[in-house]
């Protein structure tokens, strides 16, 4: 009797040799698991030739360093983290958005505040002090420029 798929057990065999054995990568092609020497770290697959890297697989070109690739991907998150230290994440799906002027006022699949980034129901949209206060200043500039 067997409790798991074939996949699964198969992959679990995988996980448990390349546990075993420190240098053993699997190709990112075919999945054939075969040793590498970390001092070469340009591999070739014994069963179909893909070649791949060592350290990051198929992350970077093989004519890149590895050192570069390390050294781009630092300059790369501090980058993403400078961009993204004044902004805040959705409340509900959590992409980030960054206010750059207005109100707090968001409206992405549903309405929330920014600044608390509470959100709100979308049946008391219209009836907030908020809305309430630029209906009023509307209709005042509105009766400006008709006595004007």
């Amino acid at each position: 009797m067997q409790v798991v798929d074939t996949d699964v057990a198969e992959k679990f065999r995988r996980f448990k040799e390349n546990l075993e054995n420190p240098n053993a990568r699997q190709c990112p092609k075919c999945q054939q698991t075969q040793s590498g020497d970390p001092n070469q770290p340009i591999m070739t697959c014994a069963k179909c030739e893909e070649q791949y890297c060592f350290y990051h697989s198929k992350a970077h070109p093989l004519d890149e360093r590895c050192e570069a690739y390390e050294s781009r991907m630092l300059k790369e998150d501090k980058l993403n983290q400078e961009v993204t230290k004044d902004a805040k994440g959705c409340p509900r799906c959590k992409y980030l958005i960054e206010k750059n002027g207005g109100c707090n006022h968001m409206k992405v699949d549903y309405f929330f505040f920014y600044s608390t980034q509470q959100q709100e129901c979308i049946f008391n949209i219209f009836i907030t002090i908020h809305h309430l206060y630029m209906f009023m200043h509307f209709l005042l500039l509105l009766l400006l420029l008709l006595l004007c």
